[in-house]
């Protein structure tokens, strides 16, 4: 995980059975840092548990309830049609990668 100097976390998830130990530690770290955007690689996540999707659902709450903006980019197209199946799509902003990620925050911070 790091910190970005521009109030940006990043982070690169594990492949389960980790994804899920990583994002409740992320969680952890946003209650300390409210007032941070989030972005999460998924370059090396094949697959998403119901129990990464219950931690990524109560991450979004969270950065909801700072006004925070999470993105999600990476992520394979077996990965994203998780999420479409599921209904998650609309749910969370995704982008292909970090760079584009990094630029759209940019672009919300100035608007």
């Amino acid at each position: 995980m790091q910190n970005s100097t521009e109030n940006i976390i990043t982070i690169e998830l594990s492949p389960e059975p980790n994804t899920r130990e990583e994002l409740k530690s992320l969680i952890e770290t946003v209650q300390h840092y409210d007032d941070h955007d989030v972005v999460i690689d998924f370059s090396h996540v094949d697959i998403v548990t119901s129990a990464s999707f219950s931690g990524l659902i109560h991450l979004q709450g969270l950065m909801n309830e700072t006004g925070c903006h999470l993105v999600l980019c990476g992520l394979s197209p077996a990965t994203r049609n998780l999420f479409d199946i599921t209904g998650l799509t609309q749910t969370f902003e995704m982008c292909d990668g970090m760079s584009e990620a990094m630029v759209n925050l940019g672009e919300s911070k100035s608007r």
